[in-house]
């Protein structure tokens, strides 16, 4: 895996680093993570995403990540904790790594993040309640930063099953 990342990293390094130098460089840098756990969802809770997100957490500040922690959080939380991730990846430079666990979905080719406090009981629902995973990704983009992990750990089953609008909507998507 070092060497994975290290190699993905040689063209933003100086010309005529060796592997062991792309390697050095890449531990070198800052790192930061984002690691949110969802698991109490009131339509359908989940048991391990709290707990897996604060286990890798801890894995990560172990390899010298500043670890940001959310645990079963609502909408506007998610929200300001990916806008301030994607601002410290900008300001650090660094690797940049984003942890979710918990419900997703897709609707229209676009992917969403559920919090724990969304409801969805139409389709049109998910873009106003969800977060769009494009918003994470445009952050990172923007940050201009050499290397980001975007770890996704969704549960993609439909957990709305029992509202027949929106199973129908989304099945058609």
């Amino acid at each position: 895996l070092q060497h994975l990342s290290a190699l993905s990293l040689s063209p933003l390094l100086p010309a005529g680093l060796g592997l062991a130098a792309t390697v050095s460089a890449v531990h070198a840098l800052p790192r930061v993570a984002l690691v949110i756990g969802n698991s109490r969802y009131d339509a359908a809770p989940l048991r391990n995403p709290a707990n897996d997100a604060s286990a890798l957490a801890e894995e990560l500040k172990r390899f010298g990540f500043s670890v940001s922690v959310q645990l079963d959080v609502k909408r506007a939380a998610m929200e300001e904790g990916i806008r301030a991730f994607g601002g410290s990846v900008a300001k650090q430079k660094g690797v940049g790594l984003f942890y979710f666990a918990g419900h997703g979905l897709q609707l229209s080719w676009r992917n969403f993040l559920v919090p724990v406090d969304a409801v969805l009981d139409r389709a049109e629902d998910v873009p106003r309640q969800a977060i769009d995973l494009t918003t994470l990704l445009d952050g990172l983009n923007k940050a201009g930063n050499p290397l980001n992990i975007v770890i996704l750990d969704a549960c993609r089953d439909n957990p709305f099953a029992d509202r027949d609008t929106l199973r129908s909507d989304l099945s058609n998507s």
